[in-house]
């Protein structure tokens, strides 16, 4: 049987049935899914790096640094913008995997 890594990205039509931590390698978790099994070597690390990166790059023009660094906060309305933008580039992604993956045979 082949496992999905998770790192490679989750089939989002995919249900999670059940969740396993592997107790030899406590970094190690598999999702069983109805689309198949995953497994995630790191729990999600690299999401909570990421996001942590993230919160401190938006956080940081608000710091006694920023005038140091020659930061400036940014203006709300660009936040607005970024989350737009966001929510469309996801749904464009979504519509157009559908698409792509309704033609394919399943594996």
């Amino acid at each position: 049987m082949h496992v999905g890594s998770i790192h490679g990205g989750m089939h989002t039509d995919g249900v999670v049935r059940a969740l396993l931590s592997d107790p030899r390698r406590p970094e190690t978790a598999y999702a069983g899914t109805d689309m198949g099994p995953y497994r995630s070597d790191d729990l999600g690390a690299k999401w909570r790096t990421t996001i942590l990166v993230v919160l401190v790059a938006i956080a940081l023009p608000l710091t006694p640094l920023a005038g140091t660094l020659g930061f400036v906060p940014l203006p709300a309305s660009y936040f607005l913008f970024l989350g737009g933008e966001a929510v469309t580039y996801l749904v464009v992604v979504e519509v157009l995997k559908r698409r792509v993956m309704s033609g394919l045979a399943p594996l």
